[in-house]
């Protein structure tokens, strides 16, 4: 198996003026405020790109559409077998006994 790691460089830059930082009354910090917006906007944009990922039909392809009295939200004929709860140990439980 072939085990290469590659490493991305990221880099965040703003510009930061110098009355922005003379101007701030305490406790704001001009420095640390921006990068925290900046950061946050990064990190905002790495989750849409994994989440455009995660919810593309074609990139997830072992999912199964349940229908009828399968649906989590079905309450017909006073049966209720919403219990997704034991539905996701059951199949943890499956995955785990095959590894």
């Amino acid at each position: 198996m072939d085990d290469e790691r590659v490493l991305e460089e990221h880099a965040l830059y703003t510009d930061i003026y110098k009355t922005d930082i003379e101007n701030a009354d305490a406790p704001i910090d001009a420095q640390r405020d921006k990068m925290f917006i900046l950061k946050g906007s990064y990190d905002l944009a790495k989750e849409y790109a994994c989440l455009s990922q995660i919810f593309d039909s074609n990139v997830i392809t072992n999912n199964v559409a349940l229908s009828g009295t399968d649906r989590f939200d079905s309450m017909t004929s006073g049966v209720s077998n919403s219990d997704p709860i034991s539905t996701l140990y059951a199949q943890a439980k499956l995955l785990k006994d095959k590894c």
